[in-house]
C-alpha cells in the first residue's frame, strides 16, 4: 500500500509539472507568439516597401499586441527586447553612417 501512495504522488507531481510547462509555453512555444516574432521580422525586412504596406504591418502588429493580456505583452517584449534593440541599433548606425559621409554634424 505505501509504494502505490509513493507512485501516485510521483505521477500525480510529473502531471503537474507537464501541465505548468505547457501552461508556460515550454512545449511547442506560444502560438501567438510565433505570430507577433514573424510579424516582427516583417516589419525590420520591410524597409524597402512603399510606406503603406509597411504602415499595414505597423497596424496588424499593434492590434495583435493589444489582443494580449498586460502579463502576456511583457513576456513577449521581454522576450523580444535584444532584436528590438539590435534593430534600434542597426538603425542609429545607419543614420551616424549616412550623416557622417554627407558632411553634417553628426
Amino acid at each position: 500500500m505505501n509504494k502505490r501512495k509513493t507512485i501516485f504522488v510521483a505521477v500525480v507531481i510529473v502531471l503537474v509539472a507537464a501541465g505548468a510547462a505547457w501552461a508556460l509555453g515550454m512545449f511547442g512555444g506560444n502560438a501567438e507568439f510565433a505570430e507577433l516574432d514573424q510579424l516582427r521580422e516583417q516589419m525590420f525586412a520591410s524597409r524597402d516597401l512603399p510606406d503603406a504596406e509597411r504602415q499595414q504591418l505597423r497596424d496588424q502588429f499593434r492590434q495583435r499586441v493589444e489582443g494580449l493580456s498586460e502579463s502576456q505583452r511583457h513576456e513577449f517584449f521581454e522576450g523580444s527586447r535584444e532584436q528590438w534593440m539590435q534593430a534600434a541599433q542597426e538603425r542609429m548606425d545607419e543614420f551616424l553612417h549616412c550623416h557622417s559621409r554627407s558632411g553634417r554634424p553628426g
